[in-house]
This record gives C-alpha cells, sequence and structure tokens, in this order.
C-alpha cells in the first residue's frame, strides 16, 4: 500500500561550511516549497515548429517561527546582508536523503504583528548544480517548552509538619508549608479546618491561627488544589 507524503515529512537544512560542515535545522518550520521552471526557446522553421528547453531556474523557499536558541535566522540574515551564498539541502525526514544545492538568499523577512508568534520566511535561487546526500541522523529541530506542552496538571499536594501542636486557652498561631508535585503544577490551594470552630482560621498560606476561646481538642486542616480538588492532602491541630 502506497504512503503518502504528508509537508512534515520535508525538512530544509541550512549546511554550515567549514573544516567539518555542520548541518543546523532551522527551528519550527511552517511550510516550504521548492519550484523547478523551464525558460522556452521556441524553433520555428518552414518545416515545423517546436518548443524548446531553455535555462533552468530552482527557486525554494520557506518559513519558520522564530525560536530562542536557533542560530540559523541569524547565520541567514547575516548572509544575505553580506552577500554570501548559502548552502541547502531539501531533505526527506523518512528517508534522510536530499538534494543540496548552494544558492543565492533572494529574500529574509520577519514578520512581527502584535499578538502573533514571530514569523519568518525565506527565498532563495540555485546557483549552480544540485547533488543527492544522505544524513547519518536528523539535526535537532525545536526544543520542548511549557508552553508547548499546556496546563502542567497537578500530581500531588503534600502538608509539613503533618501534627501541629499548642495550648487551649492561649491565642497563637502555628506555619504549615505545601508541596507540589511537579513544583510548576499549575495550581492554587485553598485550606479549611474541620470541625469549623469559631476563632480557628488558616489563610491562604497555611498560617493557622486560634484565639483563647478555642476549646482544647484535635483539629483537621486540609489543603486541597484548586485545578483538581481529589489532589490534597491533610495535617493535624492539637490544642491541649
Amino acid at each position: 500500500m502506497a504512503l503518502e507524503y504528508q509537508g512534515s515529512d520535508k525538512l530544509y537544512i541550512v549546511a554550515i561550511p567549514g573544516a567539518n560542515e555542520t548541518y543546523m535545522r532551522p527551528f519550527n518550520q511552517t511550510d516550504g516549497s521548492t519550484s523547478i521552471e523551464a525558460d522556452d526557446i521556441e524553433l520555428e522553421t518552414k518545416d515545423k515548429t517546436e518548443t524548446g528547453y531553455g535555462k533552468i531556474g530552482q527557486t525554494i523557499s520557506f518559513g519558520q517561527i522564530m525560536t530562542t536558541g536557533d542560530p540559523a535566522y541569524d547565520y541567514l540574515k547575516k548572509a544575505i546582508r553580506n552577500k554570501q551564498y548559502v548552502s541547502i539541502i531539501d531533505l526527506d525526514k523518512r528517508t534522510l536523503k536530499g538534494e543540496q544545492g548552494v544558492y543565492k538568499l533572494n529574500s529574509y523577512e520577519e514578520d512581527n504583528s502584535v499578538g502573533d508568534n514571530v514569523s519568518i520566511s525565506v527565498e532563495a535561487s540555485l546557483s549552480g548544480t544540485i547533488k543527492t546526500v544522505e544524513l547519518s541522523n536528523l539535526p535537532d529541530g525545536a526544543p520542548e517548552n511549557e508552553s508547548d506542552g499546556g496546563t502542567v496538571a497537578v500530581e500531588s499536594v503534600a502538608l509539613s509538619p503533618k501534627t501541629l501542636t499548642g495550648t487551649s486557652g492561649t491565642a497563637s498561631n502555628k506555619q504549615l508549608s505545601a508541596t507540589l508535585t511537579p513544583e510548576n503544577a499549575d495550581t492554587e490551594l485553598t485550606y479549611s479546618v474541620s470541625p469549623t470552630t469559631t476563632g480557628l482560621t488558616v489563610d491562604g498560606t497555611g498560617k493557622v491561627s486560634w484565639t483563647a476561646s478555642v476549646a482544647a481538642g484535635t483539629y483537621t486542616i486540609t489543603a486541597k488544589a484548586t485545578s483538581d480538588n481529589t489532589k490534597k492532602d491533610t495535617a493535624t491541630l492539637t490544642l491541649s
């Protein structure tokens, strides 16, 4: 059965010259195209009329999102300003085979509209011939970041210390500390005391306070994640 290609199966790779050629993959490529065009040469005689091949031209273009840590866009911008030719590979990700050629950069554009990602578009024309290459591995693309993954779910809530003690008839307070797993979980915490007792409170930082009127006994403090109230933990306060 034939396996159709998708746009994500093709990439453009920039080859940096040096003692050992370095392959650089522009991060977060969004689109691309390769165009091969032939000029016409008209042959018209009393015997026949023909259209022949004239000059063959090839252009490529690709777009990407400007991304922190991507050296490609800075390299391409400097290359066009300095009138330098750039070696680019039109790569098949499935086979890691591609066509490499030296290109003259025709344009480098950045679109930084408010509210959108900064997009980059590059267009280049082939200068010379194409050679077939095969890479041993695919150059790294853009690294993952938190915004790519969306909301970070909370896995657990842990209170410390688990036991607080105090003296009834004397106003005082104690501090609880809450730890989230993972540490960067996207959630807030709410605190409650059971049984509900006048003069006994816990604030949003985990500070437990009581007045002299609070009777002796054991009270339960609960911390719950606002994003998932099944993720919670408890500690106890014993007044004697």
